[in-house]
């Protein structure tokens, strides 16, 4: 009895040790010893390097408890781990189908990490008590789904070494208001904010290229963006659903506007198309329901089908042209559910 009594207490000490050690962690930890961490880690022995691979099931052959996991409110992923008197270098989160190997970890709220850490594919998604994190420096990607449904999550910040936000990394980051990308991102890839659903703010680099599929799918709350200049793409389904969304001035770089771009913007009012602009593709405004005149600059040379469907109050003016050029198809200002219904044209304006 007394043996399994102290055997309990050892337990329970070294995992208010562990949590100890990696909780309350603004600062970032330098190291941390293998048997007095919570976390699991899988080691490469010739690299001598360790990555986080999940949370201990047992410490000294004792079950931990998921009451004792959820005492867990903040931890620091150290830089460094000690086993067997042999120091390696943590370098990731391992990646993890679906879910952030860190899942059992319930009331988690804030996580610090060390420099130069590779962020895996789905490496914290489905923490939905995760409120603040910030990508230190060296890191140069967010994996794609990095972030996914991380509910709760109001605070990011992210650093100057990164270049590269891959697919969906903060889809269904409902909580989440305000985004400032830094200059040195050069890709942003598709639904990276998807369903955001109260995201009013985004700062987007000065150096982008392409506003990818999806991006901001279904960010209701999102008022205005400024795109950047030297912008070539608006891609397909790029603002779908962004009801909030008011006003949108598009930089004369950009040259394709894809389809179902702007689909579902019905508090859209104003939107000016350059004269860099070359195709508009199908359906990209369609249920802009409060768009009321646009303007079709002369360079345009291609327009797929029934672009501003059921925008019933709309005005198009098209300049620079007094007929439909070849490259555009005949539907193109055509409203479906109206037989033979077209929006009012005016041309050569």
């Amino acid at each position: 009895m007394k043996k399994n009594l102290l055997k309990k207490i050892l337990v329970f000490t070294l995992i208010l040790t562990s949590v100890a050690m990696l909780s309350g962690c603004s600062k970032k930890l330098k190291k941390i010893n293998y048997d007095e961490s919570i976390l699991e880690f899988k080691f490469d022995e010739s690299k001598k390097t360790a990555s986080v691979s999940g949370i201990k099931k047992k410490i000294n052959k004792e079950p931990i408890k998921q009451e004792q996991k959820d005492e867990i409110t903040e931890i620091s992923i150290p830089e460094t781990v000690i086993k067997d008197n042999k120091t390696y270098k943590v370098v990731s989160i391992e990646k993890n189908m679906s879910s952030s190997v860190l899942k059992d970890l319930k009331n988690l709220k804030k996580i610090t990490l060390p420099n130069n850490i590779i962020i895996s594919q789905y490496a914290f998604a489905e923490l939905r008590s995760l409120e603040e994190i910030i990508i230190p420096k060296g890191v140069k990607e967010i994996s794609a789904f990095a972030f996914k449904n991380c509910i709760n999550l109001k605070k990011i910040e992210l650093n100057n070494d990164l270049t590269t936000i891959s697919a969906n990394a903060f889809e269904g980051c409902e909580n989440l208001e305000k985004v400032v990308i830094p200059n040195s991102v050069v890709e942003i890839s598709s639904g990276v904010f998807r369903d955001c659903k109260n995201l009013k703010s985004v700062t987007l680099p000065k150096n982008l290229k392409k506003i990818s599929t999806d991006m901001f799918y279904n960010c209701e709350s999102l008022k205005s963006v400024d795109l950047p200049s030297g912008l070539t793409e608006i891609g397909g389904g790029a603002f779908y659903g962004c009801s909030s969304l008011e006003k949108v001035d598009i930089p004369n770089s950009v040259t394709i506007i894809k389809s179902h771009a702007f689909h579902g913007c019905t508090g859209l009012k104003e939107i000016k198309l350059p004269k860099s602009l070359d195709t508009i593709e199908r359906y990209a405004f369609k249920d802009c329901t409060a768009l009321t005149s646009i303007n079709i600059p002369a360079s345009v040379q291609t327009m797929q089908e029934m672009i501003f469907d059921s925008c019933t109050d709309l005005t198009i003016n098209v300049e620079g042209k007094s007929e439909k050029p070849s490259g555009w198809v005949s539907g193109w200002n055509r409203i479906s559910y109206q037989r033979d219904g077209f929006i009012t044209t005016n041309w050569n304006k």
